[in-house]
């Protein structure tokens, strides 16, 4: 066995470690495997090798990702965007599926369900500060501003105190 092929088979080795622990984008072990001081023709082999054998999949990752985010609270595509992109996900491929999540799930239904809860709890009692409190919830959590005014709307949280 001659060197490159050493390398490759450490590198793959090293690869399916990385990826029985935890789910990564082609970068995020592109990134990885570099950092362990493998070539870049070794990780793009090894990659493409992952990619043909369905190991790696920055789609499904995504997906993935998307799902788990939103299992836990409403999130809206600005913060799913931001997300996907922190886990390396081509820019053109997370747009392709935030239109797609966009199109599958009504956001302003589930911006208005998380300010319904966040209004259940809130001690104040001025429309005003109500209402601003609840856009800033939700723009943190990623909704479109035309989203969050249609979900405060439906409240009926009135922006005059």
């Amino acid at each position: 066995m001659n060197q490159q092929e050493e390398s490759y088979d450490q590198a793959m080795q090293t690869a399916m470690a990385m990826l029985k622990r935890r789910d990564l984008s082609c970068r995020e072990l592109s990134a990885k495997l570099g950092g362990k001081r493998f070539g870049q023709r070794v990780i793009h082999q090894v990659i493409a090798r992952l990619q043909d054998l369905a190991f790696l999949d920055d789609k499904s990752l995504g997906i993935d990702v998307m799902n788990q985010l939103q299992s836990r609270k409403p999130t809206g595509p600005h913060l799913l965007k931001a997300k996907l992109i922190g886990r390396g996900i081509d820019p053109t491929l997370v747009d392709h599926l935030i239109d797609t999540a966009k199109t599958n799930i009504d956001q302003v239904q589930q911006a208005r369900a998380l300010a319904q809860v966040r209004l259940t709890r809130m001690k104040i009692t001025n429309p005003q500060h109500i209402r601003k409190k609840l856009w800033g919830t939700l723009a943190r959590r990623g909704f479109e501003s035309d989203t969050i005014e249609s979900a405060l709307n439906e409240l009926d949280v009135c922006d005059e105190g």
